[in-house]
């Protein structure tokens, strides 16, 4: 059987000022071992499928195409610079998205329509952009005054009229993201 690692995302452009933002944060950071996001992959996650048999991904466009001729384009709010973990150990560095009803029903929409496929996870969805990866921090009080000096650093509005089918290639280097095809929301 031949499968492919696909999720569903939201791909995220980013502005000037948040790519400006992100050089800085990665200056004030570049003596930590933390493995950044290529800026060209920044998304938000929807579901994360797993591996999937290739004989199954022309349904999956077909469902995930109805998904989106039935979901309305809208804004999302960038909010705040955060980690998942703890303030002793990160391990995970985000952008907070504030949660909005279209947002959460596309989410739950692609999940009903795609609940046969028993992969990924059944986690409370926490719409975020993963910007980095933390290995190993050594200076934990620096860096918890540069997250805190750039907590409201990321804060802007992104216009989204699509979302997503990609394939998750895993290299040493981190993932390689291929996009299968994109879904257009209705205006």
């Amino acid at each position: 059987m031949v499968t492919k690692r696909l999720f569903t995302a939201i791909s995220i452009p980013l502005s000037a000022q948040l790519e400006q933002s992100l050089v800085n944060l990665k200056m004030y950071l570049k003596n930590e071992n933390i493995v950044w996001t290529n800026y060209k992959q920044l998304h938000i996650t929807l579901r994360f499928y797993g591996e999937i048999n290739k004989i199954l991904i022309p349904e999956m466009i077909n469902v995930l195409t109805n998904v989106a001729s039935n979901c309305n384009y809208f804004n999302l709010e960038l909010d705040k610079l955060m980690c998942f973990g703890d303030k002793f150990y990160p391990k995970v560095m985000f952008i907070n998205v504030k949660e909005n009803n279209k947002l959460i029903n596309l989410k739950y929409s692609i999940d009903n329509n795609l609940k046969e496929l028993k992969s990924g996870n059944n986690v409370k969805f926490k719409p975020h952009i993963t910007i980095a990866r933390i290995k190993k921090i050594n200076n934990i009080e620096k860096f918890n005054k540069v997250i805190y000096k750039f907590y409201n650093a990321f804060e802007d509005n992104v216009f989204t009229n699509e979302f997503l089918l990609y394939e998750s290639i895993l290299t040493p280097e981190g993932p390689i993201y291929n996009i299968i095809k994109t879904f257009v929301l209705k205006k």
